[in-house]
C-alpha cells in the first residue's frame, strides 16, 4: 500500500497533488472565512505577478 505525505502547512491537504494554501501566492479567497482551506494549485505557466482576489464567475457565484 502506498502511502501519500500529508502537508503539514495545509489542514490535511494532501501534496502529492500540489495543493498548497492560495496566500502562499499572493492570491485571496472570496470569503475570508476559509483561511487555509482555500488551496491552489499553480499550473506550469504560472507567474509571480498573477496576484490577487480569486472571483467566482457570476453563473458559479455563490452569493
Amino acid at each position: 500500500m502506498r502511502r501519500r505525505a500529508l502537508n503539514p502547512h495545509c489542514a490535511g491537504a494532501d501534496q502529492t497533488y500540489g495543493f498548497r494554501p492560495s496566500t502562499e501566492y499572493g492570491i485571496t479567497a472570496p470569503d475570508p472565512t476559509w483561511g487555509r482551506f482555500f488551496q491552489v494549485r499553480p499550473p506550469a505557466a504560472y507567474r509571480s505577478t498573477l496576484r490577487g482576489e480569486f472571483v467566482y464567475p457570476q453563473a458559479f457565484d455563490p452569493a
